[in-house]
């Protein structure tokens, strides 16, 4: 009998798989009990697991682009249940969660009260898609609510980020982050409605700044309000661009909202704006804050491309 191993990306220990044969075997993750091999075609291997999944009462998919708070409010998420909850960081589009995520998650036994999993840089048509959707249950199981998530932050703070952690582009290469962000943005404002799973939109300025905003989510996502984990900084991305784990049980004391500051005169940063679209957005949904009414009037109204631009990818 020819025996197979296969590590699922996130999972911490190598699996026997019998070829061609349903088997029980128990991963690291202790979600999956019995799986089958669908195709094989050389070293490549791909299993679909089958049945023996938790019965998930709240599955949320959240969807971000890299330093915009995303770990934290997904922490904040998770801390406002009470039951037992599973997070799958990073997964990759069209595959099953549990076997693409790149973190390790701690065995769970028993119904989960919320199944998360995240998208990093996705665009929303690469996440929802029909592909996704006819093997969803296969993947996952049957849910009892599904929630879409979006977190947006202003591009000012985002990208000065990006930049101070040197990821300035999008990962995949096909799309520039300026433009990543305003597919973002409009998604975010209802001007296209690609996620139709309850799309619940998170504000990061907002929820930075207003406990009675992180209420209001809270209660758009039917969770009971506690703002637990509020203040912590999860280590995912080695915290902060700025301040990395200097603030790990006191969040509220970094400086989030000013981070753009300390890149007003970089020549990367103000490329960044050509595209008068991304301000004209940002007001829309953030407003003028801070110093960002004089920095685009005397630094960027300048570098706006003309009129009736429109970036290649949009």
């Amino acid at each position: 009998m020819a025996i197979a191993t296969f590590c699922a990306p996130g999972l911490s220990e190598v699996v026997p798989w019998v070829l061609g044969l349903g088997v029980d075997n128990s991963l690291s993750c202790g979600i999956f009990s019995r799986c089958r091999l669908v195709r094989g075609c050389g070293a490549c291997l791909d299993f679909i697991p089958l049945i023996e999944k938790p019965s998930v009462k709240r599955e949320i998919r959240v969807l971000g682009i890299r330093r915009s708070g995303n770990h934290a409010v997904i922490n904040w998420m998770l801390k406002q249940h009470q039951g037992a909850t599973l997070f799958l960081n990073n997964v990759v589009p069209f595959e099953n969660p549990y076997l693409t995520c790149d973190n390790s998650p701690e065995p769970v036994e028993g119904p989960l009260d919320c199944l998360l999993y995240s998208y990093e840089e996705c665009r929303p048509r690469m996440v929802v898609s029909r592909a996704f959707e006819r093997n969803h249950d296969t993947f996952i199981g049957r849910s009892e609510a599904r929630v879409d998530v979006l977190i947006l932050r202003d591009p000012f703070n985002l990208f000065a980020s990006r930049l101070k952690r040197n990821v300035p582009d999008f990962k995949s290469g096909f799309f520039a982050l300026p433009d990543l962000w305003i597919l973002y943005a409009r998604e975010y404002l209802g001007l296209t409605q690609v996620l139709n799973n309850n799309k619940v939109v998170i504000n990061y300025n907002r929820w930075c700044a207003d406990p009675a905003y992180r209420h209001q989510v809270a209660l758009r996502l039917g969770l009971d309000f506690t703002d637990a984990g509020f203040e912590e900084v999860p280590p995912f991305g080695g915290g902060s661009s700025f301040d990395g784990l200097d603030y790990r049980a006191e969040a509220s004391r970094m400086q989030v909202l000013n981070r753009f500051h300390s890149m007003v005169d970089r020549e990367d940063f103000l490329n960044m704006f050509r595209d008068p679209l991304i301000v004209r957005l940002s007001d829309q949904i953030f407003g003028r804050f801070g110093e960002t009414d004089s920095f685009v009037e005397e630094r960027l109204k300048d570098r706006f491309r003309k009129p009736g631009f429109v970036p290649r990818y949009r």
